[in-house]
């Protein structure tokens, strides 16, 4: 009877032993489920917001590609006045050249 005695308390030792390794297993569970929820809300973030960066940046390359294209209407713009200032001067030049010397000197 003894015997049976001193092996139940080494039992529920045991037993107690067992219900707290499986209490910090579930703890340890739980903090390890919180810290993958954690990093799945983290990632769907930063890919929200590289998805935001992303809409801006094409958004800006848009604008620039109109702001070139503004930009070569007024450089072919200046290039026909400037064509046309030639063709003028040109004519100038050709009426001077062709006036007597006795009216330029």
């Amino acid at each position: 009877v003894q015997a049976s005695a001193e092996g139940e308390p080494q039992a529920e030792t045991a037993a107690a032993a067992s219900a707290s390794a499986v209490a910090a297993a579930s703890r340890s569970s739980v903090e390890v489920l919180d810290a993958i929820g954690e990093l799945d809300r983290s990632m769907r973030d930063m890919l929200g917001r590289q998805t935001e960066e992303r809409a801006k940046l094409f958004a800006n390359q848009g604008k620039m590609a109109m702001n070139q294209g503004e930009i070569l209407q007024n450089l072919q713009a200046i290039h026909s006045s400037l064509s046309g200032l030639q063709g003028e001067l040109d004519k100038v030049d050709t009426t001077v050249q062709d006036m007597p010397d006795t009216l330029v000197n």
